[in-house]
């Protein structure tokens, strides 16, 4: 698709679109990994979290739309370590995603480029991501555009441990 991309800040109205793209993300994220999986009534929560979230200042939905329609967005926020650790204002890339279709012809960039002179006006030193560690395709998308891994976490099976219910109170809607 060579349409002309246009990206914008994400309203209300936009929920289901951005859920659809998000919803992609996370069957993308499922069938890369087998230990990525969504909780029950995960797309709900995260439709209802949506709209309360782009509301919020500390939070920053994108969309990428072409020829009207919704083909990718970004969800960003402001972000700081723990207090242990120097001070610093980061902006955290907490989702990216871009249809198929559109990918390869700088939506992708267009979206992070616009994270970024958020984060500036913002007061943010640098743009926090995480990589699912299978996903080859948006490791080589954020080397592009100059990120450097900067930790790496493990999983370890525990054995006994399977099939138990998980007993912590679910949060959100």
């Amino acid at each position: 698709m060579n349409e002309s991309i246009a990206i914008r800040v994400a309203g209300v109205d936009d929920a289901s679109a951005v859920c659809a793209l998000w919803l992609g993300l996370m069957r993308d994220h499922e069938r890369m990994d087998e230990r990525w999986r969504l909780a029950e009534g995960a797309q709900e929560r995260w439709y209802n979290d949506f709209r309360w979230l782009v509301e919020d200042d500390s939070h920053l939905f994108l969309v990428a739309t072409a020829a009207g329609r919704v083909v990718g967005f970004v969800h960003a926020y402001l972000w700081e370590d723990l207090p242990i650790y120097r001070n610093v204002l980061e902006v955290f890339i907490a989702s990216i995603y871009v249809y198929p279709d559109y990918r390869l012809q700088g939506t992708g960039t267009a979206l992070v480029d616009q994270v970024k002179r958020w984060g500036v006006q913002k007061g943010a030193e640098r743009v926090r991501l995480g990589v699912l560690s299978q996903n080859q395709e948006s490791a080589a998308f954020w080397e592009s555009q100059g990120a450097a891994p900067l930790s790496v976490f493990y999983t370890l099976p525990l054995e006994g441990g399977e099939g138990k219910k998980n007993q912590r109170r679910q949060i959100g809607f």
